[in-house]
């Protein structure tokens, strides 16, 4: 439960149970499928293009497999379940890319492991430039999360347990890249502070979003690859914009994600009726659909018990003066 990132201390025991699962789901992407996954693979690929080829290229494949998963291409959700897919929702959630279009973060990584993946192939090991603005292009997401996190905690009151597990996940894998990557253990801590488990509903959105940004030059990402908050009708949330003027793109939010920290007041009220009328003419289709399965049931039955009746009036009784055989010397 308990966890030292560098002296401070990450007490996941400060959560309840619908927080530590939550935190444990979105931790379980973060650190299994990007850190160890993706990033370390790619890391190694690097390293070895020289002595071993073949092993980058099966290292770089492995990168490329923990990044988009099998159903990378799929409807459902969007992209699968891994990393593309976070980039995918996360880029609407802050007007980064309109929704069944891909996010231009997927578009240069996906571009990225291509070209690579032919200059490993190709021996060209000196030409694999580009590693680390891709390196920060994997941490949008991650930032992304501890945003929307904070924004829905202190602006939205939401403190709702899956709300700190979500912070507690996307934070936890932040702060040691603010501390050690970029050097910035003022920065860390202020995630740190208000962002760790027990600490989410106290934390100042305004605050986190000005340590994130400080490190944008450390990272190799920009404004424009982050976003911000927007709303149903394609602009910004208040408070919630994107740094250095940076505006939504053309058809940004027209429909948001579910769980994008968006309030039920910021929704148009057409969405709400159009929503009330389809759940309440799902109640009335199952109603009517138990009544009829009932009634069907009760007539099954009734044939059942007439043709059982019909059954026995049609069988033969015992013929008479049988029962006075077993009396007849010449059977015993």
């Amino acid at each position: 439960d308990d966890v030292y990132l560098g002296d401070n201390l990450f007490s996941m025991s400060r959560l309840d149970l619908e927080g530590r699962s939550t935190a444990i789901r979105w931790g379980t992407l973060v650190f299994n499928v990007l850190l160890g996954g993706v990033m370390s693979y790619m890391h190694r690929a690097v390293r070895t293009c020289e002595a071993s080829p073949s092993n980058a290229l099966q290292d770089w494949d492995y990168a490329f497999s923990y990044y988009t998963g099998s159903l990378a291409e799929s409807d459902f959700p969007v992209g699968g379940y891994l990393l593309y897919n976070l980039v995918q929702l996360y880029s609407e959630v802050f007007g980064t890319t309109q929704k069944d279009q891909e996010s231009p973060i997927n578009t240069e990584i996906l571009e990225f492991f291509v070209d690579s993946r032919n200059q490993i192939a190709d021996n060209q090991c000196d030409e694999l430039d580009g590693l680390q603005r891709i390196m920060g292009l994997l941490v949008v997401p991650l930032i992304q999360g501890c945003l929307k996190a904070v924004y829905a905690m202190d602006l939205e009151d939401d403190s709702r347990q899956i709300t700190q597990g979500e912070a507690a996940a996307f934070s936890s894998a932040m702060i040691p890249i603010l501390g050690g990557l970029c050097g910035s253990k003022g920065n860390a801590q202020i995630v740190y502070n208000d962002l760790s488990p027990g600490n989410g509903p106290s934390g100042s959105f305004e605050v986190v979003k000005g340590a994130f940004e400080h490190s944008y030059d450390c990272l190799g990402i920009t404004c424009a690859d982050v976003g911000g908050i927007v709303s149903y009708d394609g602009t910004y949330h208040k408070r919630a914009e994107a740094c250095k003027n940076v505006q939504p793109v053309k058809g940004a939010g027209e429909y948001p994600s579910k769980g994008s920290g968006n309030n039920s007041s910021s929704s148009p009220k057409t969405t709400n009726s159009s929503t009330e009328k389809t759940n309440t003419g799902l109640a009335l289709g199952i109603t009517f659909g138990i009544l009829f399965t009932f009634l069907i049931g009760i007539g099954i039955r009734c044939l059942l018990v007439r043709s059982k009746r019909r059954s026995r009036q049609n069988t033969p009784g015992p013929e008479k003066g049988l029962e006075d055989k077993t009396d007849d010397p010449e059977l015993i």
